[in-house]
């Protein structure tokens, strides 16, 4: 019997996350440009936020995965995911 453990696949996970967080960030990115040329609609500003909300969710779970799957310290892992969300808005979005 082996008794060493199965390799982690925190990464493909962390990619898949990471993914979704990038398409939420397209999904809100015309009313971004609308928003450059005039008001968007209520309903178009409230998708968009939403979709930028879920996709600051999905970056932050792809942080924690990522730094779970390369062995980080907990503290270190905790400073990450509070960064996270600003991260995303910086990347994503400007």
């Amino acid at each position: 019997m082996d008794s060493t453990p199965e390799p982690s696949n925190g990464h493909a996970q962390a990619w898949r996350w990471w993914l979704a967080a990038f398409g939420l960030a397209v999904v809100a990115s015309p009313v971004m440009v609308w928003g450059i040329f005039g008001t968007p609609a209520t309903w178009a500003a409230i998708a968009a936020a939403v979709a930028l909300g879920l996709g600051m969710v999905c970056f932050v779970v792809a942080t924690i995965l990522k730094s779970r799957a390369d062995g980080v310290h907990p503290l270190r892992v905790i400073g990450r995911a509070l960064w996270a969300p600003i991260r995303f808005l910086i990347e994503f979005t400007f």
